[in-house]
């Protein structure tokens, strides 16, 4: 053996006798071919000898009926194995060593400076990766560290040495035609990014930058749209286009269908760049199957949050860029999904101990695709964030509309999506439910059924859609009495919450700073403008009724402007491609089901180009739906945590969805005096209103026991097993890599 080969081997020894970086947020690179010796050869293998290599992960009881392949998904497989070997086979001009693809070219001497340590350390695993392995990966850096720049940076590098016709870059890559599929709220920022940091003298090489929504109009004809992607596809350049763009041009019939597959899906972009590829959430969601047969391998999913619901959706996000790395998806709910989701920190030690193997095999298997970057890289850059729980009482008023909506609900049995709206508006204010009851009744016959409950991220800020006419007709009689005993219904002290809004937003005029205010409701949103704008506060707004073209001249007023007090935004609207460091304080004013979106909307401020301290100030109704969202709220982000950082939650953490109201405590935890101005003067003026005030526990650094670590032998063992899976995956995905 050789010096070299003895390095590498005394390299991994070490690897297996010191286990403690697997639970890290940034475990060293297990990559693939790494952790093969030299004289390791890996063959393409015969099927049983694959479906035995994946077994080995899993108990053996039931093997044959738990991990059978219909006929029909076996020569599905064949049949994309046998192209992706044909295509991988021509994919390199001539013979390049692995270490050939793995050295990194320099980056721009413009860009270079501008880049942080961990964005450096980004695009080299882009490009290690895409060019080096030739595969996809997963971008998994938190919100504001800056995605869309490494990916830029990656372009440029690509670009260039296509020009150079570098042989280091596979041939599939070489037409240089880039997809960047994003949601439509963001493609404005990364054409604004592109001219940003793109270099003047790579503007060439790059090429042409096309955004789809210029041709997407009622009066563009499917023809003009087909000429639009042709010059694309055969000029080569950087594409912009939506999600659901790209859906419905791959899924709508028309005489250019063909001519759309060929431009988008085969032989399609040699590079697609999938922006919040969370949003490919579903394995059998119509948009992620369309993403999915895209020819080329180099697939780069970006997301701050690759875990938001469940897993199934961080299977959806693996299936994309690394097809069939993971077992199938019902063995993949079987041995992954249950035992990691249902973990709580009270579980029993066997529990916990099946979870951390599993937990274990799945990081190791994706370890190599995936690049995982928390919030701590912003902490050490940024100025201080302080985050606030603020739970508020119910008004008299408040109270007694809830006991009413209750009872209803329990006797009509409403939908939870119908119940959700109408809870959620009375816990902002019992106008804001007045409201949307008169105008969905006034709209009645001239709207669209309920949104499927079974999908809470479709609540939409538009409330109004989620009433049918009988629901909103029933619900207007039961509570028109209510309604009718309230006198001046709109004014601000009937909502504990809206007049802490009121008192935040007085502290901020008078500290000099700028505060935004987020809601999931349109409505509520109308409200607060009313009601802040009638006491001289200079406000701004952004929402889905706001164009795209006028949403930045709005952000960029609302940042430079020093006269402008509150920017009001809708969460939906508001959260992605959206930079407003001119305000350091942000009150989120309701719940969503989807934990997500929250942190999307305080990533508007708390990114770089902050200079000042950033508060947040979570409002909700204490022992309401509201609190329950909080909670469950609280596990989603822990499994979030489970999946990429190892960490856990308590089951207490977990609340009955239908225990939509609990009888107060009497006990309060408001504290005389915080370490914010603004909160003691609302402590002050509004004490009746509060019944506590707490910063969130540290939910990233709440960790199982250390009796409960796996055992060095177990560690081993799963090491072995997920390199197993991980070298039939090459050769059955990627034989030219397989046998260099």
């Amino acid at each position: 053996m050789t010096d070299n080969n003895a390095s590498r081997k005394r390299k991994h020894a070490s690897n297996d006798e010191s286990a403690h970086w697997l639970f890290d947020d940034t475990p060293p690179p297990l990559t693939i071919l790494n952790d093969l010796d030299d004289s390791t050869e890996l063959l393409p293998m015969p099927p049983s000898s694959q479906q035995h290599s994946s077994l080995s992960l899993f108990p053996t009881s039931r093997d044959t009926a738990l991990f059978s392949i219909s006929r029909r998904r076996r020569q599905q497989r064949d049949r994309f194995n046998a192209q992706d070997r044909e295509y991988m086979t021509n994919a390199f001009k001539q013979d390049v060593t692995i270490a050939d693809r793995l050295i990194v070219p320099k980056i721009h001497p413009l860009l270079a400076p501008k880049l942080k340590r961990h964005q450096i350390d980004g695009v080299t695993f882009i490009w290690k990766q895409i060019v080096g392995y030739m595969h996809g990966c997963i971008l998994a850096h938190t919100m504001g560290l800056g995605k869309t720049l490494q990916t830029i940076t990656f372009i440029t590098l690509l670009c260039t040495e296509i020009s150079k016709k570098n042989p280091v870059v596979p041939r599939y890559l070489m037409s240089n035609r880039i997809l960047v599929l994003a949601p439509l709220t963001t493609i404005s920022n990364w054409m604004n990014e592109f001219d940003k940091w793109i270099p003047q003298e790579l503007v060439q090489v790059v090429g042409h930058t096309y955004n789809f929504a210029d041709v997407v109009s009622s009066s563009t004809s499917y023809a003009k749209r087909a000429q639009y992607l042709k010059d694309w596809y055969l000029g080569g350049g950087v594409l912009f286009m939506s999600y659901e763009q790209y859906r419905i041009l791959l899924t709508k019939d028309s005489p250019h269908q063909d001519e759309m597959k060929r431009y988008l899906q085969d032989p399609g972009p040699s590079l697609l760049v999938a922006d919040e590829g969370h949003r490919l959430k579903s394995n059998t969601s119509m948009l992620a199957l369309t993403v999915s047969q895209i020819r080329t391998p180099a697939r780069i999913c970006l997301t701050g949050s690759p875990v938001q619901n469940n897993l199934d959706e961080f299977y959806c996000l693996v299936n994309i860029v690394a097809p069939s790395l993971l077992p199938d998806p019902q063995s993949f709910v079987m041995f992954y999904r249950k035992p990691i989701e249902n973990i709580f920190a009270e579980s029993s030690s066997t529990d916990i101990y099946l979870a951390k193997k599993q937990l274990l095999k799945l990081k190791l298997l994706t370890s190599d695709i995936l690049q995982r970057r928390g919030p701590e890289y912003l902490d050490n850059d940024l100025p201080a964030k302080n985050e606030y729980y603020i739970a508020c009482r119910m008004t008299e008023d408040q109270f007694t509309g809830y006991v009413i909506l209750l009872d209803h609900f329990r006797t009509t049995g409403e939908s939870i999506l119908i119940s959700h709206v109408a809870l959620r508006a009375l816990c902002n204010h019992p106008a804001i439910l007045r409201k949307i009851l008169v105008d969905r009744n006034a709209r009645s016959g001239n709207s669209s059924q309920p949104t499927d409950a079974g999908d809470m991220d479709a609540i939409v800020e538009d409330e109004l859609v989620a009433f049918s006419d009988l629901a909103s007709k029933m619900l207007l009689e039961c509570l028109s009495n209510y309604f009718d005993r309230i006198s001046d219904i709109e004014d601000p002290h009937h909502s504990s919450k809206v007049m802490a809004i009121m008192e935040i937003a007085k502290g901020c005029k008078r500290l000099g700073e700028k505060l935004i205010i987020v809601s999931h409701s349109i409505l509520c949103l109308d409200f607060l403008e009313k009601l802040l704008g009638s006491r001289t506060y200079q406000i701004s707004r952004i929402d889905g009724t706001i164009p795209q073209p006028q949403r930045q001249d709005i952000i960029d007023n609302f940042n430079n402007s020093p006269n402008k007090d509150i920017m009001l935004l809708s969460a939906r609207a508001g959260s992605l491609g959206v930079n407003i460091t001119g305000a350091s304080r942000i009150i989120l004013c309701d719940s969503d089901w989807n934990p997500v979106h929250d942190e999307q909307s305080i990533g508007r401020i708390y990114r770089y180009g902050q200079v000042k301290p950033v508060f947040v100030y979570r409002l909700f109704q204490y022992s309401t739906i509201e609190d329950v969202l909080m909670s469950r709220k609280l596990h989603k982000r822990g499994l979030a945590s489970r999946v990429v950082d190892n960490r856990y939650f308590k089951r207490q953490d977990m609340k009955d969805i239908q225990k939509y109201y609990a009888n107060p405590v009497e006990k309060e935890d408001v504290p005389e005096e915080c370490d914010d101005p603004v909160l003691n003067d609302l402590i002050k003026a509004e004490p009746r209103a509060l019944i506590s005030i707490h910063r969130p526990r540290d939910v990233e650094n709440e960790e199982i026991v250390n009796e409960h670590e796996l055992s060095p032998e177990d560690v081993k063992k799963a090491k072995e097993e997920a390199l197993g899976m991980k070298k039939a995956y090459i050769s059955d995905h990627f034989p030219l890599v397989a046998s260099l």
